[in-house]
C-alpha cells in the first residue's frame, strides 16, 4: 500500500546520512522495501549530481504506493513513486 518518508532540510553535507536513517510510515512489504530503497538512492544521486546546486540545506519527501506483487487491485491506487527534493541555498554574504 502507500508509504511516505520526510527528511526536513539539513545541511547539505548531512543529507545522505539523514536519508539513510529515515524510516517510512505506512505498511511494510517487500514491494514497499524495494520502492523505498530505489527512492532513497535516487534522492541521493540527484543531490550528488549538483542539479540543484551545492551547499546550503537539502530536504526531501519520498512517497509511493505498491500493491502486492505489483498487481492492480480494485479500489486501490496503481503503483507509483514520487520524489520531491529541494535545496535552500546558503545565505548570501553581506556586502561591506
Amino acid at each position: 500500500m502507500s508509504w511516505t518518508i520526510s527528511v526536513p532540510a539539513v545541511p547539505a553535507s548531512e543529507f545522505e546520512a539523514a536519508v539513510d536513517r529515515a524510516v517510512a510510515t505506512g505498511e511494510d512489504s517487500s514491494e514497499h522495501a524495494a520502492q523505498i530503497e530505489v527512492a532513497k538512492e535516487m534522492a541521493k544521486r540527484v543531490h550528488r549530481s549538483g542539479a540543484l546546486g551545492h551547499g546550503g540545506s537539502v530536504g526531501v519527501t519520498l512517497s509511493g504506493h505498491a500493491n502486492a506483487h505489483h498487481e492492480a487491485r480494485a479500489g486501490f491506487a496503481n503503483d507509483h513513486l514520487s520524489i520531491n527534493l529541494y535545496r535552500n541555498p546558503p545565505e548570501p554574504t553581506p556586502e561591506k
